[in-house]
């Protein structure tokens, strides 16, 4: 590590960092989901189509549904705990480090995952 360019390892995991919460926000902001099953419907990103007039009052109704900091930190520490805790304790079992290991390095995540998922669902 002392020969490594804290720079650069600074750098990429910001860029790490920025490329999971791009992928975060879609999984926590609900809102974003009902466009992808009219994506190929007539008028889809038309303005003033019918379908455009149509996805504006249906988000003008229910857009925020469901948009605040609480359940935005549930679904990130839902992601937290069934995607990094599996993927993070099973590179620990092949690496042959202890269970304890796991269980900090996926809370760490956890409680990252979290925070980053109520912050984009109260920006977003």
């Amino acid at each position: 590590m002392r020969e490594g360019n804290m720079g650069m390892i600074y750098g990429l995991a910001y860029f790490l960092s920025f490329l999971i919460g791009i992928m975060l926000f879609s999984l926590v902001v609900h809102q974003t989901d009902y466009s992808s099953i009219l994506i190929n419907e007539e008028g889809f990103g038309v303005s003033g189509s019918e379908l455009d007039i149509t996805m504006k009052a249906f988000i003008d109704q229910y857009g925020q549904n469901f948009r605040t900091y609480k359940h935005g930190d549930l679904h990130g520490a839902l992601i937290g705990i069934f995607v990094a805790l599996p993927i993070l304790m099973t590179n620990g079992l092949f690496e042959r480090k202890k269970v304890k290991y796991g269980f900090v390095n996926a809370g760490y995540w956890i409680i990252t995952l979290s925070l980053m998922g109520g912050i984009l669902f109260q920006w977003g």
